[in-house]
């Protein structure tokens, strides 16, 4: 099965993924290439431009088109618990009227960055009256800053 991963316009490039879906022989179970995403490329060009990208640099590109594809999502659940709107459930009603988006996908995404892990995360709960799941921010990690 072939996977487009990420389109990355500051570099240029695309990101496919290749995972084998049934194991026939000694093959590897994904692999992901990269290649060059300008139209004026001849067809030599274009093949050139292909260049394998190695599973320690996936992870965090996965984790990045996982990030820009739920961001609407992540946006509205931030905006909502500042604002107040704390529980789950009404978390999950709010942000799937703001995003004009189904339940079940706010709560895919309220689940995928629940934790501790101010690095991974950007939420987390605590239990409170009548099994109540009461959402809290994070505080997120500063990116360090450039010296001139």
């Amino acid at each position: 099965m072939l996977q487009e991963v990420i389109v990355d316009p500051d570099s240029g490039r695309r990101v496919v993924e290749f995972t084998n879906g049934k194991l026939r022989g000694n093959v590897a179970q994904s692999v992901a290439y990269s290649y060059a995403l300008q139209r004026d490329l001849s067809y030599a060009d274009l093949l050139d431009s292909v260049q394998e990208v190695d599973r320690d640099s996936m992870e965090p590109i996965k984790r990045s088109a996982e990030l820009n594809a739920d961001a609407e999502i992540i946006n509205a659940i931030e905006a909502c618990i500042k604002g107040g709107i704390e529980k789950k459930m009404d978390l999950k009603q709010a942000v799937a009227k703001q995003c004009r988006t189904g339940e079940r996908s706010v709560l895919t995404v309220l689940d995928k960055y629940t934790g501790t892990d101010a690095a991974v995360h950007r939420w987390d709960y605590v239990v409170r009256d009548r099994g109540a799941k009461v959402y809290h921010l994070l505080e997120r990690p500063q990116e360090p800053q450039a010296v001139s």
